[in-house]
């Protein structure tokens, strides 16, 4: 058998071409909840990735259900957020313009709703040390409880998560 290993793959200029370099994924089958109304981690629901060069970009694609324990007005807030080790936590992937900005929102929901959400965003965390992302989670209002990977009212239906990081060489 043939085997042909390589270093670099360049463009007939010379440049690089841009590639995937590796990826990360982790998965959560189980649920999670919390009555707090600031952000909280998802539990078990994170996956770390170490860049092989700084000006390599991370793409980070989350999916996930969001439910409520109380209808009527209340909602659920979410937040992907990066940790990278030895540094910062930012809150990224988060819209702007409004009174209240997060990554997802999952509003008004009966609480024998669960609605389905994704997050996908291009990263450029500038770093080659090991960086975590995660999902943060609140319930907006006191007195309900947000619920992750399955409906609000209780935990007849519920859903399997991913959260995948893939770095690209740029």
């Amino acid at each position: 058998m043939s085997q042909i290993n390589v270093n670099t793959i360049a463009l007939a200029d010379g440049t690089e071409q841009a590639r995937l370099v590796q990826v990360q994924s982790a998965n959560k089958a189980d649920s999670f909840a919390t009555a707090s109304t600031t952000m909280v981690d998802v539990t078990g629901f994170s996956v770390a990735i170490t860049p092989t060069n700084t000006a390599n970009k991370i793409l980070v694609m989350v999916q996930f259900q969001l439910g409520i324990s109380l209808g009527g007005g209340y909602s659920v807030e979410g937040n992907l957020v990066r940790v990278i080790s030895g540094g910062a936590t930012s809150d990224i992937a988060m819209a702007t313009g409004a009174t209240n900005n997060h990554s997802v929102f999952a509003g008004n929901t009966a609480t024998y709703n669960a609605e389905a959400a994704s997050i996908i965003f291009l990263d450029a965390p500038n770093t080659t040390s090991a960086t975590t992302y995660k999902l943060q989670i609140n319930a907006t209002s006191s007195g309900g409880t947000a619920t992750f990977g399955r409906r609000g009212a209780d935990t007849t239906y519920g859903s399997h998560s991913t959260i995948t990081a893939m770095e690209i060489r740029t």
